[in-house]
Formats: C-alpha cells, structure tokens, sequence
C-alpha cells in the first residue's frame, strides 16, 4: 500500500458483524457518486478490511475480510448508474494487525473495526 492513496471515507462496524453503521451507509452513497461521475476512472479502489483484538487472529482476518467485501458490493449496489469497467474494485484485509487505538476500552476497539478505502 505504500504507493497508494488513502481516500477519507472509513466505513464503521457492530463487534462481530459485517454490518455497516449507519454513518457508514451515507459514506456509500457519497462515494457511489463519485465513481458515477467518473472520478476514479482508469484506477483502482481497494476495501481494506480490520478487526479489533477480540477474537483469535484467523476469525479476525476472516471478519476483516468480510467487511471489505460488504462495502464493496455496497458500493457496486449504490453505483448502478456506474460503468463498473473504467475502473476496478478490489479487497483485502489485515484483520487485527494495524490497529488505529488501543484496543484496551469500547472506543478504542470502534476505531479498529473498519475499512479502508485506498487508491492505486
């Protein structure tokens, strides 16, 4: 990622779940909008997923994952008028590596679950 650009919209989860919040939901739109004005054309978004520490490390990667992919195909769905060929989406996930706040209170653990959106 060190060649990439980090895009300011970071997508929030429930502990445990792939669910979006639903400040996160009107982040979708916005973006959405911006990839059907062509904004992004020519390149390519990837959803970075992240978990917080509760949990063993290949539950957290999968649940990373898993919320990449959710706000991908929340993008894909939002983006209808979009010709999803001018650019490309794609995903990946760290699970609880990276963590943005200690993991020791609510608060800390709430920044931690999320994704990332980064452009190459």
């Amino acid at each position: 990622m060190a060649s990439s650009q980090r895009l300011s919209p970071t997508f929030r989860f429930a502990p445990g779940t792939t669910d979006l919040d639903p400040q996160s939901r009107s982040s979708v739109s916005r973006l959405a909008r911006a990839i059907e004005q062509g904004e992004f054309d020519g390149q390519t978004l990837v959803f970075v997923g992240f978990s917080d520490g509760d949990g063993n490390a290949a539950t957290n990667l999968r649940l990373s994952r898993g919320r990449a992919e959710t706000v991908r195909t929340a993008i894909i769905e939002a983006a209808s008028a979009a010709d999803l060929n001018r650019l490309q989406l794609r995903v990946g996930a760290f699970g609880e590596a990276m963590p943005m706040a200690c993991d020791d209170t609510d608060w800390g653990r709430a920044v931690n679950r999320r994704v990332e959106v980064w452009l190459e």
